[in-house]
């Protein structure tokens, strides 16, 4: 979009608080771009960004970058020539590598992992010859669990089906041929619950329904059978997203014909997998047209999205109880629904965008109640909005939300919000001339956070901010975890998370220095652990979990006295 009046632009531009970003690398020298917003990929592994780019020599390939030009290189040519086969999805962090699946000249889509000494590398020919061995169309096809990442794969004598590693190609096993013979049981939403592994998978005699393991076969079983009345190729329960509550997993899920999709719940026994509520009653859908980890943990609460049939899809809020579950907004009257899209917990609030039919879509605000939940801003006043229809990218960082939007003024660009109005402003203006930036895909490492972005002069590429002047004071944590003890004269800590409010299997430890310099990380499985940082020198230093998904974090301070 053009930019509107260069005076305006100037005033407001000269009132900001904070520094510019800056270009990490220009991957594709001159004007041409080395990432499309339409295709951007990228996950962080270990000390490195992990992203697709193109460098007009080589095609689209894995590359990744430690924030500097020298550390910014090709992992490796898997597709060589300037074809845009090679990586294809890039899924999970195990012990500091990323899996990935790819194709090369000799395979089909089968999944690789990054390797230091060789920059990429085929974990396993899965389905040797022309078929796929890891293509997938479901997501969360992989997870860490117990130290060992589970994934789906495919062979010949078992069809798609679930299986562990522990990093080599050797070492893959299968879990259970839960479909038996060369049927597919196709393995998905693999999510860690209260020290065991759920997924959703399919069955000849249960059709798709929620499945838990604990890593052996025998433990390998379905959860129940929540709907007995469809026919396998139906689909059944129809679960599309799995999400941790206080004390059970939350999912969609089609019991029968009579009721629709409906918000349920699973402790992970039989007995405790139950529907919350029937929010649209009859045989209407009272589930949105997102999966419900379009949601966030407001204390013990979960806001989410739903449609009772009469107000469209509006926000919800659920303790877990029929009564407890109820909408919070009508944010646009009528049957057409606010198009909300949940952003995170900020200070005690959830932000989130929607399209009262009058502002389009702007940043709203939630405290939980039907009173607190209002418009926070409108950053482009009038009927347009400052967000797209589609989703918008963000991230949360130290209590501070950061995400992309427009002001009229300088484009889309990026923004931060504090959960107040007069905290919710311009971060960065990128692209300071007659274009706007589009920042998108914000990862962080540390304190730095990476994103694509594009100017006049450089196309499309990869940038990043120092975050160090946003703080480095602990924040109120939106990701709780246990620390103990907080001065060790060993260098040994135990850290616990809390598994009630964890969303995935798979978070990443950082410790930073008091400058916000990051000493070590590491990826992290499983609730309970030990921490060794007897390799650091005596000080104080931040510890800090990132929650993979959902971009959460909880910061604590640590003394080292040798």
């Amino acid at each position: 979009m053009t930019k509107l009046n260069p005076i305006l632009y100037f005033l407001f531009l000269s009132s900001s608080l904070f520094a510019q970003p800056t270009l990490v690398k220009n991957i594709q020298p001159g004007l041409g771009s080395s990432v499309f917003l339409s295709l951007e990929k990228s996950a962080v592994a270990g000390n490195y960004l992990y992203f697709m780019a193109n460098d007009d020599v080589h095609g689209f390939e894995l590359w990744k970058s430690d924030g500097t030009a020298a550390g910014t290189v090709m992992v490796r040519d898997i597709f060589p020539g300037k074809s845009q086969d090679g990586p294809q999805q890039l899924y999970a962090a195990y012990k500091n590598q990323l899996y990935f699946t790819a194709r090369d000249t000799t395979h089909e889509t089968e999944l690789w992992r990054t390797d230091d000494a060789e920059g990429a590398v085929l974990l396993t020919d899965a389905c040797p010859g022309t078929c796929d061995g890891a293509q997938y169309f479901q997501p969360l096809p992989m997870a860490v669990y117990q130290d060992k990442l589970y994934f789906r794969s495919l062979t010949p004598g078992t069809g798609q089906e679930l299986w562990v590693t522990e990093g080599d190609s050797a070492g893959a096993m299968l879990v259970k041929d839960i479909d038996p013979g060369g049927t597919d049981s196709n393995p998905y939403l693999l999510t860690v619950f209260q020290d065991k592994l759920y997924f959703v998978c399919d069955s000849a005699n249960w059709g798709r329904e929620l499945w838990v393991t604990d890593g052996t076969e025998a433990g390998t079983r379905p959860v129940k059978n929540i709907n007995p009345t469809l026919s396998f190729s139906v689909g059944d329960s129809g679960i599309d997203g799995l999400v941790i509550g206080p004390d059970a997993l939350y999912f969609w899920a089609k019991s029968d014909n009579a009721t629709g999709k409906e918000l349920w719940k699973s402790d992970g026994t039989e007995p405790g997998t139950v529907i919350v509520k029937d929010i649209n009653p009859g045989s209407g859908n009272g589930a949105s047209g997102k999966p419900l980890n379009n949601s966030a943990w407001l204390g013990s609460d979960l806001i989410f999205v739903a449609n009772d049939g009469a107000t469209g899809e509006e926000l919800w809020i659920t303790d877990g109880t029929e009564a407890g579950t109820m909408l919070l907004a009508d944010i646009n009257p009528g049957a057409s629904g606010s198009g909300i899209q949940i952003f995170g917990a900020v200070n005690g609030s959830v932000l989130f965008k929607a399209n009262d039919g009058s502002t389009g879509y702007e940043l709203w605000i939630t405290d939980g109640t039907s009173a607190g939940t209002v418009l926070l801003k409108d950053i482009l006043p009038g009927t347009f909005g400052s967000f797209r229809s589609f989703d918008s990218d963000f991230i949360v960082f130290q209590n501070k939300l950061f995400f992309t939007a427009e002001d009229g003024v300088t484009g889309r660009e990026l923004w931060i919000s504090d959960g107040t109005p007069d905290g919710t402003m311009l971060f960065a203006d990128v692209a300071s001339g007659s274009t706007e930036s589009i920042p998108s895909h914000y990862r962080l490492i540390g304190n730095t956070l990476f994103f694509f972005a594009q100017t006049n002069a450089t196309g499309r590429e990869l940038w990043k901010y120092d975050l160090s002047s946003v703080g480095t004071k602990a924040p109120e944590s939106s990701l709780p975890f246990e620390l103990n003890p907080t001065v060790s004269n060993t260098g040994i800590f135990n850290l616990v998370l809390d598994r009630h409010l964890i969303q995935s299997g798979s978070y990443r430890l950082e410790v930073h220095d008091l400058t916000g310099q990051l000493r070590t990380s590491r990826t992290l499985a499983g609730v309970s652990q030990a921490i060794d940082l007897s390799a650091l020198p005596s000080g104080a230093y931040f510890v800090r979990v990132l929650e993979m998904q959902s971009n959460r974090n909880g910061i604590k301070k640590v003394f080292i006295l040798k």
